[in-house]
């Protein structure tokens, strides 16, 4: 991916480390909890000091789950493949991920579902370098981004429809479905030359038609990826950077900017996303460097009100997802 943004800073380092050893198997989620909080799932990648410059990240990173209380973390995935990028399923029973679990020597990625247990896992797509999945609204379809562009088939991985198709000029990416269904919200990186000119938030009709900008870089100025769409399709989240640092962003659905929710001008945020209760966005920091420490994060609507989530000294949390079933 030619993108400079930091979904390309954090998963190309991830790809090109080397393999580690197996850990233990996953941990079983406990049947009863005392904790309420709703559930989410979010990509944990392991760091290594070693490793140098550019290559902080090892060859694996695994998926797992987590309260918004920080109670009951527990694996869902293990083992050498890279794996991340979940998104839980609208009944809270799949979470879909990107793996390179059947091609680890060429860092290919295709999309996988496993149950929340980290039980009945199968592969959904093969051969397409698939990442970033995002479920539809009824559960029924995944869209996901492909080195030819954005692609929605069914669960079974069959009916691919090619949502948009990539060129010289331009890539498309990190695809979210509207509420109702019906088009799918992407990013669109611009070149010149090989050059990247720019980046803009674009949707299209999920049939494939239609492609047309929502958000361009000149309102918020810089690179904006990474939208989410809040449970009640009224609202967007998104990811600005410039040179002045990374910011959060909320939108309506015509493209007209509300505020800014959460800026860092020294460490990387990253990834936001809507509560279920569409009242807070979740969203991860990292530190200076791209890297450690990291923290995940809440902050309201209105960005009167911050919480953190949890918070590691090595690694870095990405990619956040709510099981959408949960009461918040």
């Amino acid at each position: 991916m030619r993108s400079r943004l930091l979904i390309a800073a954090l998963v190309v380092p991830l790809l090109a480390g080397p393999a580690v050893a197996a850990p233990p198997p996953p941990e079983p989620l406990p049947v009863a909890t005392t904790s309420k909080a709703p559930i989410f799932a979010y990509s944990a990648l392991p760091f290594s000091e070693a490793a140098g410059p550019g290559r902080a990240f090892l060859g694996a990173g695994d998926i797992r789950v987590m309260r918004a209380d920080a109670s009951d973390d527990r694996s869902v995935t293990t083992g050498p493949a890279t794996e991340f990028e979940p998104a839980f399923s609208p009944n809270g029973k799949l979470i879909a991920f990107s793996s390179d679990r059947a091609d680890i020597s060429a860092g290919r990625t295709d999309i996988w579902l496993v149950r929340r247990d980290g039980t009945g896992m199968r592969r959904v797509t093969t051969g397409l370098n698939a990442r970033g999945p995002a479920w539809s609204p009824d559960g029924k379809r995944i869209a996901a981004s492909t080195d030819s562009g954005v692609v929605a088939f069914s669960a079974t991985g069959k009916a691919l429809v090619q949502v948009t198709t990539n060129t010289a000029e331009h890539t498309d990416f990190a695809p979210v479905w509207n509420s109702g269904g019906s088009h799918v919200i992407f990013t669109r990186t611009t070149f010149t030359n090989g050059a990247t000119t720019g980046q803009s938030l674009w949707y299209a009709a999920a049939n494939g038609s239609g492609a047309k900008r929502l958000l361009d870089d000149t309102a918020p100025a810089g690179y904006l990826s990474q939208p989410d769409v809040s449970p009640d399709g009224k609202l967007l989240t998104f990811l600005q950077a410039d040179a002045n640092g990374t910011g959060i962003w909320l939108a309506d659905l015509s493209g007209k900017l509300i505020r800014r929710l959460a800026f860092s001008a020294t460490g990387y945020l990253n990834s936001p996303t809507f509560s279920p209760d569409g009242q807070w966005v979740l969203f991860t920091h990292s530190g200076p460097d791209g890297r450690s420490p990291s923290s995940m994060r809440l902050v309201n609507l209105d960005a009167t009100k911050t919480k953190l989530v949890a918070r590691i000294k090595q690694g870095n949390y990405y990619a956040p997802s709510w099981d959408p079933s949960a009461k918040f």
